[in-house]
């Protein structure tokens, strides 16, 4: 009888500590859901803030792209016709079949080969391009 007893006694206490468990089970589960549910809000808050950050800088591009396009209207010079020009705004020789005009494609104006022989990289332009020996100077010292 003292064995069923102490066997009642340890068993009863392995049920009350499983009761322990179980309630520290259950709270864990709750704590879980409650983790999961936060888990889920902080993922659709990112999802949107993804997807109003690339509608953002698609309308930053968009934004740079038409101010890009300003600026090259903006400092897009006034071409001189051909036709208008007989001698080279520089140094005032004449064109003729051996001196051959030249556009400086920064201020626009007419040069002979020897005025506008120097090459810049300038906005809008991939590669070089010719420009005036003043245009040159002045790109140069900015």
């Amino acid at each position: 009888m003292m064995r069923d007893r102490d066997k009642i006694s340890m068993l009863t206490q392995e049920v009350e500590s499983l009761k322990s468990i179980g309630q520290k089970y259950l709270a864990l589960q709750e704590e879980q859901h409650t983790l999961k549910t936060q888990y889920n809000e902080a993922q659709k808050t990112l999802e949107e803030v993804g997807a109003t950050l690339s509608e953002n800088k698609l309308q930053l591009a968009e934004l740079l792209e038409k101010e890009a396009k300003a600026q090259t209207v903006e400092e897009s010079p006034t071409w001189t016709h051909d036709k208008d020009a007989t001698a080279c705004t520089a140094c005032a020789k004449e064109f003729s079949i051996a001196r051959r005009k030249h556009h400086c494609r920064r201020c626009g104006h007419i040069f002979c080969a020897a005025c506008s022989d120097k090459t810049v990289a300038l906005a809008g332009n991939t590669k070089p391009v010719r420009v005036c020996d003043a245009c040159y100077a002045e790109v140069r010292l900015t």
